[in-house]
């Protein structure tokens, strides 16, 4: 059956294959981010010393299924001044390029949905940039003015960072000697990039971070300072849409950073198709790093000038200045400030009784609460 679509171009047939193609590949993703939602809770319970999820269904293996009929069937709020098609259209625009990006990501040589040669790097790039202005129009369409100042936190903070995930996409294009993501792995094949390039990984690893605003930059959306970000206003179907942009994006950044720096799918005793299995052990480990990271005490304090680029050229910045004994931390381009991070050092170590409450900053015994009186 060969009729033409005149629109597309191409086959009846063609474009019922690519439709499947689709559908297999956003349930692939859907399954995905149950996964990692159990995983979080698995891995930072035990970190805690908590048991995670434990009563629905086997070691709570259930609980990602029974999260999402919840969201799916809680009231759909929509306020009554926010203007309605922005409000319906915003989750849209974060989830399709989060979705879109996994059309030419292979899991092997052969296991791509389509791969798009040397285009492959500048589409991943191009299209993961879209996401922003979604969260821009939620934060706008809700009418809500903490929605707004979280929408125009949310663009400052990914645009910021934008510029270094380029910049080191960049550096593995020129040592690759090819955009496409296939080569970039097989040119890995005698040695991993990282390497060549261990700056490059920790740059980009930080600001994949920065992306997909996990811990410690969940800026845009903080509780603690704007009652939300950008999702205030947002409830059921359309906020679990935004929640599962948020952990596809998470597997993006784990899943680029196994193919431009740790060598993909390669790895012994394994050919063929059956190396996705190296490549899916090598993002759970990227992704479990990123879980412990959010495991980190969150700070009292985060300026969002900090967190966006500083001078006339691109900086990462990365504070933890109220982190319990944890330094600050800048990272630029080939740049690393050790006097700072000495310094810091050594007053985190000074100031560490005392944030902990087991005593006076250079001094000993327990700390002294002032009373009422005084």
């Amino acid at each position: 059956m060969t009729l033409p679509i005149p629109l597309l171009a191409i086959s009846l047939l063609t474009f019922i294959w690519i439709l499947a193609g689709l559908l297999a590949m956003f349930t692939a993703l859907s399954v995905v981010v149950l996964s990692l939602t159990w995983l979080e809770r698995k891995l930072l319970g035990r970190l805690q010393r908590r048991l995670g999820p434990t009563r629905t269904g086997p070691m709570g293996l259930m609980q990602p299924m029974a999260d999402a009929l919840k969201l799916i069937l809680k009231e759909d709020i929509i306020p009554t001044s926010s203007e309605k098609a922005i409000f319906w259209v915003a989750p849209i625009l974060v989830v399709v390029p989060a979705f879109m990006i996994w059309v030419t990501i292979p899991g092997t040589e052969n296991l791509v949905l389509k791969n798009l040669g040397e285009l492959g790097l500048f589409y991943i790039i191009a299209f993961s940039v879209l996401g922003i202005l979604g969260l821009v129009l939620a934060g706008w369409g809700s009418a809500n003015k903490y929605g707004t100042l979280g929408g125009l936190r949310a663009a400052a903070q990914l645009i910021s960072y934008e510029i270094p995930v380029i910049m080191v996409v960049i550096a593995v294009g020129m040592l690759a000697q090819s955009m496409n993501m296939v080569e970039i792995v097989e040119k890995q094949g005698s040695y991993p990039y990282v390497l060549v390039l261990p700056l490059g990984l920790v740059i980009f690893f930080i600001a994949g971070l920065a992306e997909v605003g996990r811990t410690p930059f969940d800026i845009y959306f903080a509780e603690s300072e704007i009652v939300g970000g950008p999702f205030i206003e947002y409830s059921g179907a359309h906020w679990s849409v935004f929640f599962l942009a948020e952990y596809i994006n998470t597997f993006a950044v784990a899943a680029l950073t196994v193919l431009l720096f740790l060598g993909g799918w390669s790895g012994p005793f394994l050919t063929g198709n059956w190396e996705i299995i190296w490549f899916l052990a090598k993002v759970y480990a990227v992704i479990m790093v990123i879980f412990w990271i959010r495991d980190v005490p969150p700070p009292a304090h985060r300026p969002v000038d900090g967190l966006c680029l500083e001078g006339d050229g691109p900086a990462i910045v990365l504070r933890h200045r109220h982190y319990c004994g944890v330094p600050f931390l800048r990272l630029a381009p080939m740049v690393v400030n050790l006097d700072v991070l000495g310094r810091s050092v050594r007053g985190r170590l000074r100031d560490l009784p005392a944030f902990c409450g087991t005593g006076q900053p250079g001094g000993s015994g327990p700390r002294q609460v002032p009373s009422a009186r005084s």
